[in-house]
C-alpha cells in the first residue's frame, strides 16, 4: 500500500514522464534503505566524505537511515497520514526498517478447503474442483481438473497440490488447508511414515515449505456443496487444470 502512494505521487513537473518518476526508482530507493546504504550524514562521514553526522534540517547529532525516513520532524509528519493509527505507536517505537520489510509482504490468510472443493466420482473417472477464498471469505479464484482414473484418495492429495500451485506466486504467509478425508490430513501430517509416502505428498510437502505457516484439518463431507457443483462441471469436458 504504502509502495502505491508513493509511485502515485505526481511527478513535479507536467514534462516528467514516467521514465523519470517511476515504480523502479522507488524500489531502488527502498533496497538502499532497507541494506542502510542511504547516503545520511552518518554514512558520508564513515566514507570520510564530511566532518558532521548531524541532520542539516533539525541539527539532531546522528543522521542516520533510521533518523532521515522517520525520526526527523521532516518527515515524521508524513509518516503520521499513511501509517494507520492502530499501528502508529508501532512503527515510531520500533525498528523502521523490520516494519518496512514487513509492510511488503502479503499478510492476508488463504484458506484452501474442502469446504471448496470435492472429488467427483462418475463412471470410470474422478474430477475435482473448488474455490478458493480469503479470510474473510471473499472469492478469490475457482477452478475444476479432469483426473481420470485413479484411486479418491489421490484425487484429494492432487486438489491440494493444484491449489498450492495456483497460489504459489501470491506469497501468502498463513495457508489454511480443509479437506473432508482424514486419511489426506494424516497421509500430510504424518508424511514420513512409509506406508504413506508418495511423490504427490512429497510435491505438497515442497510447496508448503516454501509458503510459510500452515494447519490443515478435517471438515465435514456435506460442507462442500458449491465445489462439488464445480467438479461436476468437467465431467463432459474431460479437460485439464
Amino acid at each position: 500500500e504504502i509502495i502505491q502512494r508513493i509511485v502515485g505521487v505526481p511527478p513535479p513537473y507536467s514534462t516528467v514522464g514516467l521514465d523519470r518518476v517511476g515504480p523502479q526508482r522507488v524500489k531502488y530507493f527502498i533496497w538502499l534503505a532497507l541494506q542502510q546504504r542511504l547516503l545520511t550524514n552518518v554514512e558520508r562521514m564513515r566514507r570520510q566524505i564530511c566532518m558532521d553526522s548531524s541532520c542539516g534540517f533539525c541539527h539532531y547529532e546522528q543522521e542516520d537511515v533510521v533518523h532521515a525516513l522517520r525520526d526527523c520532524p521532516a518527515v515524521r509528519d508524513i509518516w503520521k497520514l499513511i501509517v494507520p493509527a492502530d499501528k502508529m505507536s508501532l512503527f515510531f517505537s520500533g525498528d523502521p526498517l523490520e516494519w518496512f520489510a514487513s509492510n511488503f509482504q502479503n499478510h492476508h490468510q488463504i484458506c484452501l478447503g474442502d469446504v471448496e472443493w470435492r472429488c467427483q466420482e462418475g463412471i470410470g473417472f474422478v474430477s475435482v474442483g473448488g474455490v478458493m477464498r480469503d479470510q474473510e471469505g471473499r472469492w478469490i479464484l475457482a477452478y475444476n481438473r479432469y483426473l481420470g482414473f485413479c484411486f479418491v484418495m489421490e484425487a484429494k492429495l492432487w486438489g491440494i497440490l493444484d491449489r498450492l500451485t495456483l497460489i504459489f506466486e501470491w506469497s501468502y504467509d498463513f495457508l489454511i488447508i480443509q479437506i473432508d478425508s482424514v486419511e489426506a490430513v494424516q497421509a500430510i501430517q504424518e508424511h514420513a511414515r512409509k506406508d504413506l509416502e508418495s511423490t504427490l505428498i512429497r510435491r505438497i510437502h515442497q510447496l508448503l515449505s516454501r509458503i510459510g505457516h500452515w494447519v490443515i484439518g478435517h471438515i465435514p463431507r456435506e460442507d462442500h456443496g458449491e465445489a462439488n457443483g464445480i467438479a461436476k462441471l468437467i465431467q463432459e469436458r474431460r479437460e485439464g487444470l
